[in-house]
């Protein structure tokens, strides 16, 4: 038998977060929506049937493995948790970061930072909005002392260098440099990268520099150990044509200046009438020369600079103020014929100290008359200008601040259940259900509220016409009659009506199936039949009421009163006696017709035509 519940049509509770709903679903039935497994499930007692969480699945795929309540899963930066919290309207799950995982995937709690080993500092935190983050610094480096030195930095580790000459140990150098370089895998190591001496000059490898009265070198193997040794003299030294010159004297030759360097020469500048120059620009004797780096002198003869607009002769990189304007005079000397030009360097801006100015380059700002002006240029002229409205938005935008972190979140997921369950207001309407438990559907199958309406509908119909039949029964002898009393004066009359005993063949085939009915006395009268089935047809419409608007009102239904057709009730006369006709009409909450206590006979109502 179909359970009593689904007479009546179930209610939702619950908001789920699953797209299927109980109603929707199909029991047994598994899904997978935001990490979260939900199952279709078949429920008792007040529950009919629902949706619930049964796991998290970490893939967030339908074939995806799942993990259960409480159960914990790492994936490459956070650990998630599996919770199940369950209620009464729908259980709740929730797939969420309990801490995050380091670069060695070990557990980095929220609020806890890490330095790694290759220098760059992890952070598990929450942000404002309250999602576990993890913060990885992009440049990592190299850990010295506890401090992180980043990738291309330099530092100095104390050592001290010795060395024994002429049986006498020297102290000569009094620490060594590293430089934090990639290892290619993600990683930071540090290398040596020089010395330092103890008189306080670094050296790179295989550099030189003088100690005191000795030559030293520093020394870094494959290995990377550092090592520093003093030289000979001659290490150093410069060969010039055959000639030695020693590190740190100088040599000129066709006007050209060289320097011995621990064994390299290097063009110091130029000597002009006697007179050393710095290589570049130089005026000497009135007279302006250009001192190349490499061999080489250029004497300008007799032009000594720019000429100007009023005639005046500026020299070769003077600079001065023109009106809005800083001025520059250049030259360029090609193939020994040399050309020169006066250009604009940018704006003129007033400093306010006795009529001195600040030079300001193109496009760039500075404050002007206590504005912020911009060095721009109109026609040919350069000066200082207010700023555009685009121009002061870009100038008020904040320089982007450059990003020394990579912000990492996870994907985390929750899922609500619902149920669908009887409420309060439907229980008192189940009594409806009581004695009718052969017109509900079979209990191996789930039958739906639209399904028992349709089922009832059939039922009422199937009943209406064996009320038709019953009423309309055209009286015959049988071995076995169903009597039907009536009074016509003082006699009891008796006439044969067709009945329920298997005399009447259309009768016994309708009943089919229907036992309620057709198990009735051999002695109820056909009125009592007519009532059985006005009372079953009743009970049926309440049902369909209840299905058709669940829950929504615990009053009681009103029956349906069949009132006997007059055609089905009435008595025929007596012939002898000619006696009027009279109609019995049968109470509704009767199952017999009442008789009279004196006579035993039944009540009847009399109508005169």
């Amino acid at each position: 038998m179909l359970p009593v519940l689904l007479l009546c049509v179930t209610l939702a509770s619950g908001a789920p977060i699953s797209s299927r709903t109980p109603e929707g679903c199909t029991i047994g039935e598994r899904w997978t929506e935001k990490f979260i497994r939900f199952e279709c499930f078949k429920g008792d007692g007040a529950v009919v049937k629902g949706v619930k969480p049964i796991g998290c699945v970490p893939m967030n795929t339908e074939t995806g493995d799942m993990i259960d309540a409480e159960e914990t899963f790492n994936d490459e930066k956070f650990t998630y948790q599996c919770k199940i919290q369950l209620q009464s309207s729908g259980d709740i799950a929730t797939y969420t970061i309990i801490n995050c995982l380091d670069a060695k995937k070990d557990k980095l709690a929220i609020g806890e930072s890490r330095v790694m080993e290759d220098g760059r500092e992890w952070s598990c935190f929450k942000d404002d909005q309250g999602a576990v983050k993890l913060a990885q610094e992009l440049t990592g480096g190299c850990i010295f002392d506890g401090v992180v030195i980043k990738d291309g930095k330099t530092w100095t580790r104390a050592v001290e260098f010795k060395a024994t000459v002429n049986r006498v140990e020297k102290k000569i150098g009094k620490a060594e440099t590293m430089r934090c370089v990639s290892d290619g895998k993600g990683g930071f190591v540090a290398k040596a990268f020089g010395c330092v001496t103890d008189t306080g000059i670094w050296l790179r490898n295989k550099g030189f520099s003088k100690v005191r009265e000795d030559f030293v070198q520093c020394l870094i193997d494959e290995t990377g150990k550092v090592t520093m040794e003093v030289v000979d003299q001659s290490v150093v030294s410069c060969d010039w044509k055959g000639t030695e010159v020693k590190s740190g004297e100088s040599k000129t030759v066709d006007g050209n200046v060289i320097y011995c360097k621990f064994g390299k020469f290097q063009k110091t500048g130029c000597e002009v009438n006697g007179q050393f120059m710095k290589k570049g620009l130089a005026y000497i004797d009135g007279k302006a020369y250009h001192c190349w780096d490499t061999a080489g002198l250029h004497h300008f003869g007799e032009l000594t600079g720019c000429t100007d607009t009023d005639g005046s002769i500026k020299q070769f990189h003077s600079v001065w103020r023109q009106d809005t304007q800083v001025m520059k005079c250049h030259y360029v000397i090609k193939l020994g014929k040399v050309t020169t030009s006066i250009l604009p360097l940018g704006c003129a801006m007033d400093s306010g100290f006795n009529g001195e100015y600040k030079g300001v380059k193109p496009g760039a700002l500075g404050v002007n008359g206590g504005e912020m002006k911009i060095c721009a240029q109109e026609g040919k002229i350069w000066k200082m200008r207010e700023l555009t409205e685009a121009e002061l938005e870009k100038f008020q935008k904040r320089k982007p601040v450059k990003e020394t972190k990579t912000i990492i979140g996870g994907e985390e997921g929750r899922g609500e259940g619902a149920v669908h369950e009887i409420t309060g207001q439907c229980k008192d309407l189940l009594g409806v259900c009581t004695s009718t438990e052969p017109f509900c559907a079979d209990p191996s199958n789930e039958t739906s509220s639209t399904e028992l309406i349709e089922m009832l509908a059939k039922m009422n119909a199937t009943f209406n016409e064996i009320r038709t039949i019953l009423e309309k029964a055209a009286p015959s002898v049988t071995a076995n009659p169903l009597i039907l009393n009536s009074t016509a004066g003082s006699e009891i009359v008796e006439e044969p009506v067709c009945g329920l005993t298997g005399q009447c063949p259309d009768l016994k085939e309708v009943c089919t199936g229907i036992n309620p009915v057709c198990e009735a006395s051999s002695t109820l009268s056909v009125a009592d039949l007519i009532e059985v089935m006005t009372k079953l047809n009743n009970k049926i419409n309440k049902i369909k009421i209840v299905l058709e608007n669940p829950c929504t009102t615990t009053t009681a239904t009103p029956e349906v009163t069949t009132q006997i057709p007059e055609e089905s009730t009435t008595v025929p006369t007596e012939p002898t006696t000619g006696a009027p006709e009279v109609t019995t009409q049968i109470p509704e909450e009767s199952t017999t017709v009442p008789t009279d206590p004196t006579t035993g006979v039944p009540e009847v109502t009399t109508q005169i035509p």
